[in-house]
């Protein structure tokens, strides 16, 4: 039986922005997932944490197939590539959430490589929901921004990275957010879909809020299990 092409929704911003918070939201509406966690922050949300390879790799081929939330903790390059590549073949078995924290530390500016750029070239083949964090949008693989579903990017707190990060999606730096919690998303084909983003906490839970399809009033923002908002039109 086909599958129906996956979603690849990378998040850009500076370090406590609010970027890890969609993907919380996402997160909670998966049954499967797996993660590569440098700082073991999905660990604190209940993942099983693993530093081995072997380990990592016999507990997702002990899942065969069912439920389970695994994250690997490294921040070597060739760890990376490891879990990429346990990724890519977790989720042909049987489709989940992948995701993917700090990519600066171990992508490159370049073309992605090795397992990961089969992760995100040809995975989306087996429906993946596959998000990545990243802090400056100069430090991620041309590969997975040319590739994304939608980008949401958070605050930039230098002029330069904010202006970087205007030219390589085409919009005017002032459309690039400079607040703590702000967002707006952007896609290939429609440019920005969602301004004046904003990330709230209430009792714990993130809430988003923002205008759709760049005007209009603003409007609450629910995640949807592919990572995107209900009611916004990304393609």
């Amino acid at each position: 039986m086909s599958r129906a092409d996956g979603k690849t929704i990378l998040n850009i911003g500076k370090s406590r922005s609010g970027k890890t918070s969609i993907i919380k939201a996402v997160e909670k509406l998966h049954s499967r997932a797996v993660a590569f966690d440098p700082k073991t922050e999905w660990v604190q949300l209940g993942y099983e944490l693993h530093e081995e390879k072997r380990d990592f790799l016999m507990t997702l081929k002990d899942s065969n197939g069912g439920e389970i939330k695994a994250a690997f903790a490294s921040y070597d390059k060739k760890d990376f590539d490891f879990w990429a590549a346990c990724a890519f073949n977790f989720n042909r078995e049987k489709e989940g959430l992948i995701i993917a924290e700090e990519l600066g530390t171990v992508t490159q500016s370049g073309a992605a490589v090795n397992n990961w750029a089969r992760l995100i070239n040809q995975g989306l083949a087996f429906n993946p929901v596959i998000m990545a964090t990243v802090q400056r949008g100069q430090e991620v693989d041309k590969t997975i921004i040319n590739n994304a579903t939608a980008i949401n990017i958070f605050q930039h707190s230098t002029e330069t990275d904010a202006e970087n990060m205007a030219k390589r999606i085409g919009v005017d730096v002032s459309e690039i957010p400079r607040e703590p919690m702000e967002f707006i998303t952007w896609t290939p084909n429609k440019g920005i879909i969602i301004k004046r983003g904003k990330v709230e906490y209430i009792n714990g839970s993130p809430k988003f809020s923002g205008v759709k399809n760049g005007k209009g009033r603003p409007a609450n923002l629910i995640p949807q299990k592919d990572g995107t908002f209900k009611g916004v039109h990304y393609f």
